[in-house]
């Protein structure tokens, strides 16, 4: 079974079009293989965690506009509930965006605000490992990317994956324990387009030089087969 934690939500009013991180997550699971069952939960909204993990289960915490650096007591109370579960064998864990940020922090390592945005599509470099791990992903093909937070230094214990021009550490993963993603395999360039025009109004300037690169040919339906793989370690 896959919990899909939603610390956020994509809802809104402005583009009613736009499906939320469960929907989103569900089809790139189904794309890769995953047939087994998928529940969610509104984390923030309703303060919602899975009570029933058991042994084979996997948790995804998706990405939000919450800060997983913040030291209050909803950010807090999340991090305890992934330490505890980073100690149940054979539980394993998938983070995205801010779940990537969330996870390295349980697993102590430095994480925060970059000070500059990474948005729309961007080019990813592969280590070794990653270029292994990540098979079918075509090398000239970006990711989408809409953070300013990042994780600086790779959990210990944990095999670097991926990193681009500004974001250093772009994935990270530990064999049956997690796998930690700073992009997003689930949005479209329709999906990240609408989070830009949030953003022009009250930056135009950022959203003019960023626009552009959801030109650069991606396609996170790659990424999917990998993370199907992870969930059947």
């Amino acid at each position: 079974m896959i919990h899909i934690l939603k610390p956020g939500s994509l809802i809104s009013e402005d583009d009613p079009s736009i499906e939320d991180y469960e929907v989103q997550f569900t089809r790139v699971l189904r794309h890769g293989g995953y047939k087994g069952e998928i529940r969610h939960y509104e984390t923030e909204a309703k303060n919602e965690l899975p009570s029933d993990v058991k042994p084979g289960d996997t948790i995804l915490i998706s990405g939000s506009k919450l800060n997983a650096w913040e030291d209050d007591e909803f950010t807090n109370g999340l991090v305890q509930f992934v330490q505890n579960m980073l100690k149940v064998d054979g539980v394993k864990l998938i983070g995205v965006c801010y779940g990537h940020q969330l996870i390295a922090r349980a697993l102590g390592a430095n994480t925060g605000r970059a000070g500059f945005w990474e948005l729309c599509s961007k080019k990813i470099k592969f280590t070794e490992e990653g270029r292994e791990f990540f098979s079918e992903v075509d090398e000239t093909h970006g990711l989408m990317q809409v953070h300013r937070d990042q994780v600086f230094e790779v959990p210990e214990g944990a095999t670097l994956l991926m990193s681009s021009d500004v974001c250093p550490v772009q994935a990270y993963y530990r064999k049956g324990k997690y796998l930690c993603m700073q992009g997003h395999p689930e949005f479209t360039a329709e999906i990240v387009h609408s989070i830009l025009l949030k953003l022009k109004t009250n930056d135009e300037e950022l959203y003019a030089s960023a626009v552009k690169d959801l030109e650069i040919p991606h396609n996170g339906l790659e990424y999917s087969f990998a993370l199907a793989r992870f969930i059947n370690e």
